[in-house]
């Protein structure tokens, strides 16, 4: 997970959501913010006092902001 991708982030073109825990131990906050600041549109939710699980408790609002990107 820490080797090179093999591409810049700056180059992706798709939209990209990230959804982070404000107290993830595992993955720090600012590698997210990293990301975000270098992707062109990306979106970054925080969810204060949540850690690196988030999806669990909220998976459902997750989930519904990932629908209007489905196509049938």
């Amino acid at each position: 997970m820490v080797n090179d991708w093999g591409f810049e982030l700056n180059n992706i073109r798709v939209p990209v959501t990230f959804w982070h825990g404000e107290s993830d131990t595992n993955v720090p906050l600012q590698w997210a913010e990293l990301m975000t600041e270098n992707i062109d549109g990306a979106i970054l939710v925080k969810y204060p006092n949540e850690g690196h699980l988030l999806i669990f408790k909220h998976s459902k609002g997750i989930f519904m902001d990932l629908r209007p990107n489905i196509v049938n």
